[in-house]
């Protein structure tokens, strides 16, 4: 019973743009939950909960809010193998993410060597090869 009252929250779901006196015309919502809905953060975190055990199978740490991220400390001599460990992690998640109808976007992925000067200059500066996008290493160093 819970659950049918849940999918019809769901479905037949439609917006509009209303801006300085003009409407939009209504358009039909086909994914999603409302913006501000309670039962947005439950299904995040059901979303999150599977790429987050693909993380921890990696040997991942991870954290999130809207984002998720991997992260590991390694040195210097051992940042390589950590960009082809992260390359295949990401790719387990890609396919994890599409089996689930979703998609990962490249152009919010970022890479980033954290450290002092010294170590810093000591981490390649090679992108980390995906499948579908190529991502530089952020280059930035604190004072």
């Amino acid at each position: 019973m819970y659950l049918c009252a849940v999918l019809g929250y769901l479905t037949d779901r439609s917006h509009f743009v209303r801006f300085n006196g003009e409407v939009s015309a209504t358009a039909r919502v086909t994914c999603g939950v409302p913006q501000g809905s309670v039962l947005g953060p439950m299904l995040y975190l059901l979303y999150a909960a599977g790429v987050i055990n693909l993380f921890e199978k990696c040997g991942f740490s991870r954290a999130y809010a809207d984002d998720l991220q991997i992260y590991r400390h390694v040195t210097p001599a051992q940042s390589s193998e950590l960009m082809d460990q992260m390359a295949n992690c990401i790719t387990r998640v890609e396919a994890w993410v599409a089996s689930n109808r979703l998609r990962l976007n490249p152009a919010k992925t970022e890479v980033i060597w954290l450290g002092s000067s010294r170590r810093l200059e000591q981490c390649p500066a090679d992108p980390l090869l995906l499948p579908d996008a190529s991502i530089q290493p952020v280059n930035l160093l604190c004072p």
